[in-house]
This record gives C-alpha cells, structure tokens and sequence, in this order.
C-alpha cells in the first residue's frame, strides 16, 4: 500500500510540475505536491473530503461516523421492507377473509346436516333392532308355547 501510495504521490507531482512549468530543470525529479503548509502524503482523504495533519484517533471517529450513517441506512433500507412486507400480508389477509368466512359457514352446515342425518339413521336402526328383539322374543314365546 505504501509504494502504492508514493507512486501515486510522484505521478501527481509530476502532472502538477508539467502544469505549472516554473522549474524545468529538475523533470525527473520529483516534488511533493504542498497543501498549505503540508505534503500531499500527510493527508488522508475520505472521498471529497480531506484531513490534513488530524490524528488517528480523528480518522477512527470519522470510520465510526461512517459506519453508523451505513447502519442506519440499512436500518431504513429494512424497515421499508418490512412495512411493505406488512402491507401485502395484509393485503393477502383482506383479499382471502371473505372466501374463508364461507367455507366455514358452509363446514358448519355440513356438520349440522351430518348430525342430523346420523340421528335420523340411528333412530331407525334403533327401531329396527327393537323390532328384530321383538320378533325374536316372539319366536321364543312360540316355541315355549308349542
């Protein structure tokens, strides 16, 4: 990164000397592009926006400045998810409430008809026992008789 780095600081130097002509005597040489008072590696640079001569301590909050606007970006980012998430659930819930309101009606009369069926089928295979016990005490009466 540091090479990396001096290499960037000589190409501009060298672009800022071509511009300015003053001393073209010394072309392969080259000189650090001044800020004010400063050198162009004493700054560090977050984007558009430069500290010269700031301390670490400076770039560390500047990082965790940063890091806090990103968190609370991703904090709108899901809570608009959420709400529209929330919004088609509700949606979704509206939309099927009428169909599911029949279908339970409907389960009930089915349920209410079953009943009532079973009871008209119980009642006649209870009257049809009865007589089938009727008719069998009748055969045994006759038979004790003849």
């Amino acid at each position: 990164m540091s090479k990396a780095w001096d290499n960037f600081v000589t190409t501009i130097s060298k672009f800022s000397e071509k511009l300015s002509k003053k001393d073209n005597s010394n072309k392969d040489e080259a000189k650090p592009i001044k800020i004010g008072k400063y050198d162009l590696k004493d700054c560090l640079t977050l984007g558009l926006y430069s500290f010269t001569r700031k301390s670490v301590l400076h770039g560390v909050y500047v990082g965790f400045g940063v890091l806090i606007i990103l968190l609370f970006g991703l904090y709108l980012l899901s809570n608009t998810n959420i709400r529209s998430m929330n919004s088609s659930i509700i949606y979704i819930t509206d939309s099927s409430m009428p169909i599911l309101n029949s279908a339970n009606d409907m389960e009930l009369e089915l349920l209410m008809s079953d009943l009532q069926l079973n009871t008209v089928l119980n009642q006649k295979i209870l009257k049809i026992w009865k007589l089938k016990q009727r008719h069998i005490n009748l055969n045994s009466l006759h038979m004790k008789i003849a």
